[in-house]
């Protein structure tokens, strides 16, 4: 990506300037500037925690964590990013049907179930196209706890990072809000009420009002025997969301372990299937075996999949296993 190099207009310092960018700020006084699509959005900032408070959420975390306590560590570099979200409240109301199963074997039944929907609630997207930053998607149950302030009250200097540059348009922000905010609800209403499937599922949304928080997110890098690794710290409250750590010897031996068991699990499965099949003839002999032939592809999955982490040279451990973006709080935060 080709930049435009500038000087800021207030303290004269250099700024590198994305030709796409709809919000730059200068990283050495604060200074905003903020293209006409998006000048009358309000900003947030949640102040950021400094380097030394950084390094020291990372030395707790390694000092708590079980595989690199008392391992000797060199931290290489300490850096962190203001990451631009767009802020919207939302507006959704509607109802849905959906059915799951209970029970087992004959006793089985379809429990049909409905619901209302008709909330109020602020919702985030990363307000960037391409955001690689490690860590990124963990930062969802992390934005709404740390205060935030208004950005034009903010002494910048007390907190100053860089500020990646906002270039998602305001009019496809809502778009993308929008599809995104339905996806989550749909999934969280499945899992709050162990659906299988909708039925049918109708919701309204409308998008209130929009602002931009810009959210502190560091990355430390740090060496182990010749490797290098990094660990994710958003930088609001000191929380270490994501890390990365070398495969030690005792891991890939207790994967090792596990994958073994599990082939032997589905060995023995499999004994037991040849075992009623040949001694059997009654017709809801089937169902016994369909059950166990799904345990045993469980197995061997499960065996697969901790077969493959034996060869990894690196493991990522997160606060959650899958990606928490995007996630919404109560309405009123923003005001």
């Amino acid at each position: 990506m080709s930049f435009l190099s500038v000087n800021c207009k207030k303290c004269g310092s250099p700024l590198n300037i994305s030709p796409d960018s709809l919000l730059n700020i200068c990283e050495y006084c604060g200074y905003a500037y903020s293209s006409s699509e998006i000048k009358d959005i309000p900003i947030y900032i949640t102040p950021s925690l400094s380097k030394d408070e950084i390094i020291k959420s990372f030395n707790s975390r390694m000092a708590n964590d079980s595989n690199m306590r008392n391992k000797h560590c060199e931290i290489v570099e300490v850096k962190g990013v203001y990451v631009p979200l767009y802020i919207t409240n939302i507006s959704a109301y509607g109802n849905w049907k959906g059915t799951r199963t209970e029970g087992s074997g004959k006793y089985r039944r379809t429990v049909t179930l409905t619901g209302n929907i008709d909330l109020y609630c602020d919702f985030p997207i990363i307000a960037r196209k391409y955001a690689h930053e490690f860590g990124l998607p963990q930062i969802g149950d992390f934005i709404f706890r740390a205060p935030f302030n208004n950005f034009e009250k903010i002494e910048w200097q007390n907190i100053s990072l860089p500020v990646l540059s906002v270039d998602i348009r305001e009019e496809d922000s809502e778009l993308i809000t929008k599809d995104d905010f339905v996806d989550e609800l749909g999934d969280q209403i499945k899992g709050n009420n162990r659906l299988d499937k909708f039925d049918f599922f109708n919701c309204k949304v409308a998008a209130l009002k929009k602002n931009i928080l810009l959210f502190p997110l560091w990355t430390v890098v740090y060496r182990y025997e010749g490797g290098t690794y990094r660990v994710a710290v958003e930088g609001g409250s000191g929380n270490v969301i994501s890390a990365m750590e070398p495969m030690f010897n005792s891991q890939r031996a207790m994967y090792f372990a596990g994958a073994l068991g599990l082939g032997a699990v589905a060995g023995i499965l499999w004994h037991i299937i040849w075992l009623i099949l040949t001694n059997s003839d009654d017709g809801d002999v089937m169902k016994i075996v369909i059950l166990i032939l799904i345990g045993m592809g469980i197995s061997l999955y499960t065996a697969f999949i901790l077969s493959k982490r034996i060869l990894k040279s690196v493991r990522i451990e997160s606060v959650h296993n899958e990606p928490t973006m995007p996630v919404w709080k109560k309405f009123g935060l923003f005001r």
